[in-house]
């Protein structure tokens, strides 16, 4: 029988637990569908609405700072352009350059010259270094622009003869801030940042360091969807980074449980008198 305040009909409330490595079809490690042998079926009762809320999310943090879809760095030294791919990973500031100069030696003869880094604690700022005249900058190729502080600034200009170029903003090791987790195809109405529709269920915040669990439970107002299918015969879930990519968990495994809730439909109420009712005021003046 009913066992939340959001439904008020004779249909019970349901749980549906998913665990990633029992899906139906596996497109990635974040994009799993499952189809359900037993189909959440209102469709009897015209007048019913279900809703869904995420209330439940375990997931390791296996995925890398570095991944396939930030691991190339474009540069151009003088006129002469190469890309070097930086090893999927977990770094610091000091072991990430480590590893660009590593792959930039290796180019040194197709570009002529050796190109160091360094990197500044009091700016946060990380400076290329040419061991020639030529000038340095870097290609609209480059992914990883985030990470090393070259965000919004791609291609960079070097017209200038310089021997060496610091990116304008501080580098970024963060990582991804937070999980984002899309119900693809039950009709979600969520708006991104742009007021586009987004099947968005929840953002899940990464509050942990890599190599322990995330964790989020059903917090005291928990938000749940109305959806527009009336009969639910599978579940496609997606779990994005902060740039829209689809997370790499490097064999981890995610859980969830979703619940679902079942509604009447409200009947519009139209008052045409509403529309007529002008407030009036009354101004009294006193006397002093």
């Amino acid at each position: 029988m009913p066992n939340h305040s959001l439904n008020n009909t004779t249909f019970p409330s349901l749980n549906v637990y998913l665990k990633s490595e029992e899906a139906s079809l596996s497109f990635s490690s974040s994009h799993k569908q499952f189809n359900l042998k037993t189909q959440i079926n209102q469709s009897k009762r015209p007048d019913v609405q279900t809703l869904v809320g995420l209330t439940n999310f375990e997931c390791p943090y296996t995925f890398y700072l570095v991944n396939k879809n930030n691991n190339n760095l474009g540069i151009k030294v003088g006129g002469v352009e190469t890309n070097i791919t930086i090893t999927h990973g977990n770094y610091d500031i000091y072991s990430l350059l480590s590893e660009i100069e590593t792959k930039l030696f290796e180019k040194a003869t197709i570009l002529n010259c050796i190109v160091t880094t360094t990197f500044s604690e009091s700016t946060q700022k990380i400076t290329f270094v040419s061991s020639n005249s030529n000038s340095i900058g870097f290609l609209e190729t480059t992914t990883c622009d985030r990470i090393l502080g070259l965000e919004g600034s791609l291609p960079t200009p070097n017209a200038d003869l310089s021997l060496n170029f610091t990116c304008p903003n501080c580098c970024n090791l963060s990582g991804t801030s937070s999980i984002y987790i899309k119900l693809r195809g039950l009709g979600l109405q969520n708006l991104n940042s742009k007021g586009e529709p987004d099947e968005t269920i929840s953002k899940i915040n990464v509050e942990v360091l890599p190599s322990n669990f995330i964790f989020y439970e059903d917090e005291a107002e928990n938000i749940y969807y109305l959806i527009d299918n009336s009969i639910i015969k599978t579940l496609e879930i997606q779990l994005l980074d902060d740039e829209g990519n689809e997370i790499d968990f490097n064999g981890g495994f995610f859980s969830m449980v979703l619940t679902f809730h079942f509604a009447y439909r409200r009947e519009e109420i139209f008052n045409p008198n509403a529309f007529l009712y002008t407030p009036k005021f009354s101004i009294k003046e006193t006397k002093k």
